[in-house]
């Protein structure tokens, strides 16, 4: 039994203890409203929301790390702490995607309208 902790900024979710397919599909699709402070993590068919007190804005030039725990600005980087997956499909937009747009990337359906990214 695992969980699957997603962090970002300062916030994160922890799924509780389950059993968790490897070798398969998973769906994931992060929402984040710099100007509500809102998020939403839509994974397979689970939907979780809250607040956050992050920034106002992310501004560019830095790093962004995806599938590892970084433990210190710039590094600290630990292998027992990495992601040991491929990720198949990876898209950042400049806009926070509505609820219906979401949901579709989160359950593998196409895009009824293709954000700009």
């Amino acid at each position: 039994m695992q969980s699957v902790v997603v962090e970002a900024e300062k916030y994160s979710l922890t799924t509780g203890k389950g059993s968790y397919t490897l070798l398969g599909w998973w769906r994931f699709c992060y929402l984040h409203s710099f100007e509500t402070k809102q998020h939403t993590i839509y994974w397979n068919d689970k939907v979780f929301s809250g607040t956050s007190e992050g920034p106002e804005m992310v501004r560019g030039g830095g790093l962004l790390v995806i599938g590892q725990d970084q433990d210190r600005m710039g590094g600290g980087y630990t292998f027992s702490q990495s992601l040991n997956a491929v990720v198949a499909d990876l898209r950042l937009y400049n806009r926070t995607l509505t609820n219906s747009e979401a949901l579709d990337l989160s359950v593998a359906r196409k895009l009824t309208s293709t954000p700009s990214h």
